[in-house]
């Protein structure tokens, strides 16, 4: 069908525009987001999708903390079906070179939960999993303890621990001679887990 033709080749066009758009400024969001746009839309081919993890390869040996290079391949990894321990593996290479890699580090953020997922919360990996990445993000803290981007997936992972509940209010409120007392907590418990009946 010469419809799906046209599309291609106009689609192979866009592709090389938007490329050579990112040789003069890699950290367009407006170029990033419309390569996007033509990959979502063109219906490429599994071919397609391998170049334009070689085009990411490639803008980030130029500069690997371009943010905008690192979100728009986490898409193509998504759609292209590449497993994320491939991906772990490549964002753990990249800190590696450089420990300043905040970008780096914010993509091992969204790819950590998916290798190590913590079977009774998916938002969160499995504790052996996090405590290997303190031990990561300790190395690097220790490397260059001024350097802002391990500080903050530190605190990411800080986020990440399953916390116990902790009393955020208590209210004593006096009705003629009894006393009653409000305790709000900052997460829902079972008070009667430890009542004996």
């Amino acid at each position: 069908d010469s419809g799906d033709e046209d599309r291609v080749i106009i689609a192979k066009h866009e592709r090389r525009l938007t490329e050579t758009c990112l040789g003069v400024n890699p950290k367009s969001y407006c170029v990033w987001l419309h390569r996007k746009w033509i990959m979502t839309t063109s219906g490429s081919e599994a071919e397609d999708w391998n170049e334009e993890i070689r085009l990411c390869d490639t803008f980030l040996k130029y500069d690997e903390r371009n943010f905008h290079c690192w979100d728009y391949r986490r898409f193509v990894a998504s759609q292209a079906g590449i497993e994320p321990e491939k991906e772990f593996q490549f964002s753990t290479k990249k800190i590696m070179d450089n420990i300043s890699n905040y970008s780096g580090w914010h993509y091992r953020s969204k790819i950590l939960p998916l290798v190590h997922p913590d079977p009774q919360n998916a938002d969160r990996p499995e504790e052996t999993a996090l405590l290997k990445e303190y031990e990561l993000v300790q190395n690097a803290v220790f490397t260059d303890p001024y350097d802002q981007s391990a500080w903050f997936y530190h605190r990411w992972l800080l986020g990440r621990v399953e916390s116990s509940p902790f009393v955020s209010c208590v209210l004593a409120e006096k009705n003629g001679k009894s006393l009653q007392l409000h305790i709000a907590l900052t997460k829902p418990i079972d008070i009667f887990c430890c009542i004996d009946h």
